[in-house]
């Protein structure tokens, strides 16, 4: 099985003392670091069972046909709560007020930390190093949901349509891009390979 650095990530053998990439003394701090209370100490992946988990937690690794069902969810919980609010809060003619538009704008940014969490995890599976990349995908997601409740100018409008196909691109990558194959850095093959 292979180890990984605990402090850039590099790959490294079993019987090395020092990292080949940054020189960290890996034996001293493998001997050192205690096992976090919880954590498995085993090598297969764990699958997750509670909402919590499937929605909710940010350490391991996400395959993309559980990334692809998961975020579809998400979303299709998000637009549920959006048809159910604006149906119960609006009038005959179906117009809703300026605090019921907030309201709804608030519940559709709650189903954008499970979208973060999700995305985050993914990038782990493709054993990407800069995981600040959740946090851009997850942003643009966010000011995609705000903007659609302010008038805003052409000029914002272009940029909000550049990012928004930016953020689109990088949902099909993630959905499309086949996850690192055995144990990384981040933790076991959702897959099971070893």
């Amino acid at each position: 099985m292979a180890k990984y650095c605990y402090k850039c990530g590099a790959e490294i053998k079993d019987t090395a003392k020092f990292c080949p990439a940054c020189g960290a003394n890996v034996a001293q701090a493998a001997a050192a670091a205690p096992i976090p209370k919880g954590a498995s100490t085993s090598s297969a992946y764990t699958e997750d069972r509670t909402l919590e988990e499937m929605f909710l937690k940010k350490d391991g690794r996400l395959n993309r046909l559980r990334y692809l069902k998961r975020m579809l969810a998400v979303f299709g919980a998000r637009l549920a709560t959006i048809v159910i609010l604006w149906i119960i809060l609006s009038d005959s003619w179906g117009n809703v007020s300026a605090g019921v538009e907030g309201l709804i704008t608030i519940a559709s940014l709650a189903y954008v930390y499970p979208e973060y969490c999700l995305t985050l995890r993914r990038l782990k599976d493709l054993n990407i190093k800069d995981l600040k990349m959740a946090l851009w995908f997850v942003g643009i997601e966010a000011m995609s949901i705000i903007a659609g409740t302010m008038t805003v100018s052409r000029r914002s409008e272009r940029k909000m349509m550049f990012l928004g196909i930016a953020a689109i691109i990088m949902f099909i990558y993630m959905v499309v891009k086949q996850g690192t194959k055995g144990t990384n850095q981040y933790g076991p093959d959702p897959l099971g390979l070893s």
